[in-house]
């Protein structure tokens, strides 16, 4: 066992420090996560967003991913679309998770509409969590969409 990381083949098997473990747990540069459990949160004709369960094949370690897999949003609509059913998912079952990641077409869009959609994302995920642990109920399209969006896009065609 080994106690320092100077080796870019070191799994999590090898490392014995559980300090170190604790915090690259979730790294998938010492762990080989493998799906556990998916669970589509939306399905717009771009794309499809799941929220997905890895465990590592070497240890106990897991990984929750809110995983948006397709082409970007073609139309405000579909984006509003996308983000409200997440909201409504995530109220519906306030499940934490670790990371958001893009995966398909998305990726092939610049680094500008990557970093939005993530960053929307989390806000309307931290939104449904936040109102369903609150018992507040769940928001409108509008408040949210106003929200995350901005005022002007909250009734946008």
């Amino acid at each position: 066992m080994i106690d320092q990381i100077d080796d870019e083949d070191v799994t999590c098997r090898e490392i014995e420090s559980e300090a170190f473990l604790e915090t690259y747990a979730l790294s998938d540069e010492y762990h080989d996560f493998e799906e556990e459990t998916r669970t589509v949160v939306t399905d717009v004709p771009c794309c499809k967003v799941a929220f997905i369960e890895e465990e590592c094949s070497y240890c106990s370690a897991r990984l929750s991913d809110v995983r948006v897999v397709g082409d970007a949003p073609e139309s405000m609509d579909e984006y509003r679309r996308l983000l409200y059913d997440v909201y409504e998912w995530f109220f519906d079952d306030p499940r934490s998770h670790d990371r958001f990641s893009l995966s398909g077409g998305i990726t092939a869009e610049g680094r500008n509409m990557q970093l939005v959609i993530t960053s929307n994302l989390k806000d309307v995920v931290e939104y449904a969590r936040d109102d369903a642990e609150m018992a507040v109920g769940k928001q409108s399209r509008e408040e949210i969409w106003t929200k995350v969006l901005g005022p002007e896009y909250a009734d946008a065609d």
